[in-house]
């Protein structure tokens, strides 16, 4: 579940939404749309913890956001009411201990993303507006790339940022913006698209209906190249459990219906958002998985089966990662560009950066 802040002074208010993805047919035109049609982009592979133990804990992790070279991996965690940003640095091949950001750890920051070009970096949170000396609303924010690191974070313009809760910033090659917005009685949300322009951004588009559906167009993922976006939906008949969509853009307006994204055997919950390597090859994801060896108060599998537990035991339980807190899972994405190994189109699973 993801939890969205409204904060001040006064008592913190808290909005939910639980997110999840499918898939959805590759079609390069729009006229005429099903004469162009590509195989539809899939997975390839079951999805596997990313770097258990050392970035998925016994915290919980969201979804992770790399800068193009893979040198570095920004992720958030959810710490009670709060929420952090950390990194990790990739030196000798190998993952650094995680560490709270420079930009983050005072205010509530989450859900950051690195522009596939390496050049800004966005994040949510709720740290003052200018002029204003109490924390607020969520809104986005951009640090854009100074030397080796990164400028101070300013807030995204006004026609982005409203007196609305703006959060989930994913961007595109060409700077392309989509985020979502929750109305201001909080009964839904609406994805949204905005340009790159010369001056900052063009006014926010909503997205169509076959996104947007029953306002519940959030946490979207978009492709690095605009070609297809991945986010969570309800999966009809099944007690509202979301699970990961997408949906491939047919042109400037045009989207096909979302469909599900990863394996039906995947035993997922309540998974959030995603997010898409910069080079489109691999997906990212969070989720609450708990293996456990089978059958009604069964023990998780990083549990003894048998035997009487000890407080050792339960400590290491709660300190590693499938104990009920989000943890981060990645599985390759077949692009239909490549020839696998058996010659069919698509690509080969490797692992992630």
């Amino acid at each position: 579940m993801i939890y969205r802040m409204r904060m001040s002074l006064n008592p913190l208010v808290f909005v939910a939404i639980v997110s999840l993805c499918g898939s959805s047919l590759f079609l390069a035109a729009r006229e005429p749309a099903m004469a162009q049609q590509k195989p539809p982009i899939s997975t390839v592979g079951s999805p596997q913890l990313f770097e258990p133990g050392l970035i998925s804990t016994g915290l919980s992790e969201r979804e992770p956001s790399f800068t193009p070279d893979g040198r570095f991996c920004y992720f958030w965690v959810l710490v009670h009411h709060h929420t952090v940003i950390l990194v990790s640095e990739r030196i000798e091949g190998r993952w650094s201990a995680p560490r709270v950001a420079s930009f983050s750890g005072e205010y509530s920051d989450f859900e950051p993303c690195v522009d596939p070009n390496g050049t800004s970096l966005f994040f949510v949170s709720n740290r003052p507006l200018a002029g204003r000396a109490e924390a607020g609303d969520s809104n986005l924010w951009v640090m854009d790339r100074s030397g080796q690191g990164w400028g101070e974070p300013k807030a995204l313009p006004l026609s982005i940022n409203t007196p609305q809760i703006e959060y989930f910033p994913s961007v595109t090659r060409n700077g392309t913006l989509y985020f979502s917005r929750y109305a201001a009685d909080f009964s839904g949300a609406t994805l949204y698209r905005a340009e790159k322009t010369s001056d900052g951004y063009a006014s926010p588009q909503a997205l169509p209906d076959v996104i947007n559906r029953d306002n519940r167009g959030f946490n979207a993922a978009v492709d690095p190249d605009d070609r297809f976006l991945v986010f969570p939906r309800a999966l009809p008949g099944q007690g509202g459990r979301m699970v990961l969509h997408i949906s491939q853009r047919l042109g400037q307006e045009d989207w096909t219906p979302p469909r599900p994204l990863l394996p039906k055997a995947f035993p997922m919950t309540l998974d959030d958002g995603a997010r898409i390597s910069p080079d489109g090859r691999f997906l990212y994801f969070s989720a609450n998985l708990v293996p456990n060896h089978g059958g009604l108060w069964s023990r998780p599998k990083s549990l003894p089966l048998r035997g009487k537990l000890g407080m050792a035991d339960l400590e290491r339980f709660l300190a590693s990662p499938q104990n009920g807190n989000k943890d981060i899972y990645w599985v390759a994405l077949n692009r239909n560009d490549t020839v696998s190994d058996d010659g069919s189109g698509g690509s080969r699973r490797e692992d992630p950066p």
